[in-house]
């Protein structure tokens, strides 16, 4: 069996001390909390990006360990920001993973066509 980033990410997180997550699921972290129980965590799906993080700041006061927190980028993102930054404020140890998927140019892909040549456009531009 081949292993994934997200498969040596979920050892490392082990090795680590980290025992449990809190996430979102999304397109852009799909492989991740697979990956995470297969490694030995116990994840936890929130309704919101938003609730995610401050689910995972409940439990890292309630534990007095560090947890993670995953979610997609872009608006996943700016959802989980006000909860890390609460999190930052009041010194809980979170670790935010924020996913992204593998992009596909032609320089990285054998069945992409090639980009067309750039127009000459307006001087200053």
């Amino acid at each position: 069996m081949r292993l994934t980033v997200a498969d040596h990410l979920a050892r490392c997180l082990v090795v680590r001390g980290f025992r449990r997550c809190f996430g979102y699921l999304g397109y852009h972290v799909e492989p991740l909390p697979q990956a995470l129980l297969n490694g030995g965590l116990e994840v936890v799906i929130a309704a919101s990006e938003t609730g995610a993080g401050f689910m995972a700041q409940g439990w890292s006061l309630a534990s007095g360990r560090a947890c993670l927190v995953f979610c997609a980028g872009g608006p996943g993102l700016a959802m989980l920001i006000p909860a890390l930054q609460a999190a930052r404020a009041e010194g809980f140890p979170l670790l935010a993973i924020i996913g992204s998927r593998e992009s596909i140019t032609p320089a990285n892909s054998r069945t992409s066509p090639p980009l067309p040549a750039p127009r000459e456009g307006p001087r200053g531009c």
